[in-house]
Order: C-alpha cells, then structure tokens, then sequence
C-alpha cells in the first residue's frame, strides 16, 4: 500500500510540474513606438503579429496586407490588447508606424522587444530576430497558440480564422 501511494504521490508532483506556470511569470516592460511603457500581460489578453524587423520588405508586405483587412480584424470583436512586435527600436518602429499611418489612417501599435523576453516566451524566437508569424497570450502570461507563418499577411483569412478559434476556445475556458 506504502509503495501505491508512492507512486501516485510522485505521479502527482511529476504532473505538477509538468503542468508549469505561466509563460510569461513576471510582468514584462517594453516600449512601443512612441517611446512609452507597455506590460504584457496586460489587463486582458494579447495578440502579437510579429515581424522579423522594420526594414525587411517581406515584413513590411505583411503588414500592409493586415492593414488592408483590419476590418476583417475588427469584424472578429475579440477584446484584446493587440500590437506588431520585433526587436527593432522604437525609433525604428515609429518609422513604419508613420508609414502605415500616412497610408491607411491607423496602424496597429508597434512593441519593441530587444532582449525578446516576450519574443523568447511566446516560442517566436529565431536566432537574434523573430520568426514572422503571430500569438495570443492570455491576461495570466499563458502563450494560447503562436504560429510561424512568413506569409501570414498575404494569407490573411487563414490568420484570422486560426485566429478566431483559438480566441474563441480560451473564451470557452
């Protein structure tokens, strides 16, 4: 009986840990592209569209293609904290932001993660930049899904369907 309990007691503590806390234990600080403060998590969760840096014309395609379709987006009606995040600069950052505010009247806000803590947690990390792609993180720090996609913006519909799902499926919860 002694070496049942045992055992269950280990299994018990084996799926403990397994089970983990949150992606995102502390609150991270970054700044955005006007140079202010942004905690993730946030107050609700997070959907990060993420690009590898500002420069880079496949990166800034996919960010006109989500900008031509931020109707789409908005049509989802998920409550979310939502920013374009790499490891550029703010400064850098407002450069593309001006650039996508002159052309389409708004932009997404823009989150730079130079030591890519957030980067790094949420799996999107490639090397010293971030994959293309994009996550959702719960209010607790939790990563829900991430997806590595170069095209995520010229397979736009595709984005936001995955995107809506797992949105809805963490609602469920």
């Amino acid at each position: 009986m002694k070496k049942i309990w045992t055992t269950l007691s280990l299994l018990f503590i084996f799926l403990l840990a397994a089970c983990g806390g949150p992606d995102i234990e502390d609150p991270i600080t970054l700044k955005n592209h006007n140079n202010e403060d942004v905690v993730i998590p946030g107050d609700k969760p997070t959907l990060l569209f993420f690009i590898t840096t500002y420069t880079w014309g496949i990166c800034q395609q996919q960010l006109v293609q989500l900008h031509e379709n931020l109707d789409k987006l908005d049509a989802l009606d998920m409550d979310v904290n939502m920013y374009i995040m790499s490891t550029d600069s703010p400064e850098e950052q407002k450069e593309l932001y001006t650039a996508i505010v002159n052309a389409f009247g708004y932009s997404i806000p823009f989150l730079s993660d130079p030591k890519m803590d957030v980067i790094e947690a949420v799996d999107m990390k490639n090397r010293d930049v971030a994959y293309r792609g994009y996550a959702l993180i719960d209010a607790e720090g939790n990563k829900v899904f991430h997806t590595i996609n170069d095209r995520w913006g010229e397979q736009i519909d595709k984005t936001l369907e995955e995107i809506e799902k797992e949105y809805n499926d963490l609602m469920k919860d």
